[in-house]
């Protein structure tokens, strides 16, 4: 199930957070910014699909928000 996704993707970034990239060696480092970077993109696909059929449901508009972007500004 996608929360379940979602908790282990929230895992793994906690994780990453902990890393400290001055201690990376420079091929760990520019490998790693790559990945992370190829990595950004996909997830901005991923949340562009998600929020599509958001919109398209008019979830924004299901706690009496005045605009679509009103929900989702309360709640993150």
């Amino acid at each position: 199930m996608i929360e379940d996704d979602l908790t282990q993707l929230r895992d793994l970034l906690d994780s990453l957070a902990t890393i400290d990239p001055a201690g990376l060696d420079d091929t760990v480092l520019h490998d790693a910014t790559i990945e992370v970077h190829r990595l950004q993109q996909r997830f901005a696909v991923t949340a562009g699909q998600l929020l599509a059929v958001w919109d398209q449901r008019t979830l924004g508009k299901t706690d009496q928000s005045l605009t679509a972007a009103g929900r989702p500004s309360r709640e993150l």
